[in-house]
């Protein structure tokens, strides 16, 4: 039924001190979370009328070269700095489009043309009186402005005074500027308009969408789609698409990408959201439970065709079926580790020991009916002998099928806390816990141990360098004494070698 992988991957290998640490697992919730449901980003900066803004439909977006991100609205215009929100600028008509040149930003409104200056915010402005100048465009020496007379256009200096372009005379803008337009790749051409999304490849023509498109941007190996159903991502590799709606929450307005790489996005209903470039180039599996909340995650474990991952609502599927015979048997329990054996998985709980699921069915292998710290099982690991757990009291020994054999109370080894995570090398094993890392024989008793007021170890990644949650990084010494390494964050959990 299962085939076990080389290295078992799992994140969080924490067990008590999270509970105490709310605003951590909250982050964990949303960055480590499984669903059966559509795949959703999740935004890291959200700004709505509760932040200042004067309405939450938002028609533009771009970003001064000092990295304050100007918003516009029908309104007026807001100016974000990393904190809060500025003022209006006198700036109280609807906002159609915003550009930056140079030490200026540019505000198209239904009313004028405005050009800010960021250094000294002085505002020259453009008044429209005969005509409605609904379209621009920004050329290198000019600025272009369409009036709803297709025929009639208006050329201005970047000092906004009237010049003639007999070279640009006849140029015909599109309908809704340049902020459409078309996206060439290697795969083919996507265009995005008032009919939807779509893409022509080999003259062939294949719909993204058929909802209303008012913005496409390119990102790395992907196209991002404003649309009013929601925010579409396509990537590209090859000659493949893969389409999805990633953000359904409102309709979509506006798109752009800032200097770090992040994508902000303007909704018609809900503000301004901005998503982190690390979660634009990540897959999110949130799980909700029946009232809509998310479940925390503990660890990852995967058979060689599929992915599961322990919750504090049972084991769940990446991708998978939700009626899953494993996904049933689990429900209810807090699952916080697993591994593979050949052709069934062991699943270590928070509180109800260790369970054997195989063939659809699932036995209790391990349970401590006097020592409930015995029926916490934070990890666990393949050895010589079979198995190996971690719990908050001992170590349980169990055999290659999963059957239980003996274990090893802390106290006898001795341990002054709990083992947190461990692993099996050439002499016996090496064991990080709360208080440092601690170094076994083969039948677990302890060579010696090094420690650390600040070290609650949670995690190695070689022989040189572990992880520490209040402590930050360390690094291990040739004489066995850990040293700290500077580290931006002492908020950290696991590490890997890469």
């Amino acid at each position: 039924m299962f085939r076990t992988l080389t290295h078992d991957q799992r994140v969080m290998k924490f067990i008590n001190i999270c509970w105490r640490l709310k605003p951590l697992l909250s982050f964990l919730i949303i960055f480590a979370s499984v669903a059966a449901k559509a795949q959703q980003l999740r935004e890291t900066i959200h700004l709505d009328l509760s932040d200042g803004l004067d309405q939450n439909t938002v028609f533009a977006m771009t970003e001064d070269s000092l990295g304050a991100i100007w918003i516009g609205t029908p309104g007026g215009l807001h100016r974000y700095n990393g904190a809060e929100l500025v003022p209006k600028y006198n700036i109280e008509e609807t906002v159609l489009d915003l550009h930056v040149h140079g030490r200026y930003v540019f505000c198209l409104t239904i009313a004028g043309l405005h050009r800010i200056d960021i250094t000294n915010h002085e505002i020259l402005q453009l008044d429209f009186t005969s005509k409605d100048y609904f379209n621009i465009r920004y050329f290198e020496t000019c600025i272009a402005l369409l009036a709803n007379i297709q025929d009639h256009s208006l050329f201005l200096s970047y000092d906004l005074k009237e010049i003639q372009m007999p070279e640009l005379s006849k140029l015909r803008l599109s309908v809704d500027g340049d902020k459409r337009g078309s996206i060439d790749t290697e795969v083919g051409k996507f265009y995005a308009g008032p009919q939807g999304a779509y893409y022509i490849q080999k003259n062939d023509t294949h719909f993204i969408t058929k909802a209303y498109c008012p913005q496409q941007l390119e990102y790395n190996n992907k196209i991002f789609i404003a649309s009013h159903e929601g925010l579409w991502e396509v990537k590209l590799a090859d000659s493949l698409v893969r389409k999805k709606l990633v953000y359904t929450k409102d309709r979509i307005e506006c798109l752009f990408i800032d200097q770090n790489r992040n994508l902000w996005v303007g909704s018609s209903a809900n503000g301004v959201y901005m998503f982190h470039r690390n979660s634009l180039n990540s897959e999110f599996y949130p799980v909700e439970d029946d009232d809509g909340s998310l479940v925390p995650c503990w660890a990852i474990f995967q058979s060689e065709t599929e992915t599961f991952v322990g919750t504090s609502n049972g084991v769940r599927i990446i991708d998978g079926a939700p009626n899953h015979p494993l996904v049933k048997k689990t429900n209810g329990i807090a699952c916080y580790s697993g591994i593979f054996g050949d052709e069934f998985l062991l699943i270590g709980t928070a509180a109800d020991g260790i369970y054997r699921f195989s063939n659809s069915n699932m036995k209790r292998v391990f349970f401590n009916n006097r020592e409930a710290l015995d029926n916490t099982i934070i990890y666990m690991i393949k050895n010589s002998n079979g198995f190996l757990a971690c719990t908050k009291r001992s170590f349980v020994q169990l055999d290659k099928y999963g059957d239980f054999l003996f274990q090893r109370v802390y106290n006898e080894v001795p341990m002054a806390s709990y083992a947190m995570w461990i692993e099996q090398v050439d002499e016996g094993y090496r064991c990080a816990s709360t208080t440092g890392i601690s170094w076994l024989t083969d039948d677990l008793k302890q060579k010696h141990m090094t420690r650390h007021d600040n070290a609650r170890v949670f995690n190695m990644c070689d022989d040189s360098v572990c992880v520490s949650m209040d402590g930050g990084l360390y690094r291990l010494k040739p004489d066995s004494t850990l040293v700290q390494s500077t580290f931006p964050d002492n908020q950290l959990l696991s590490i890997i070698n890469k």
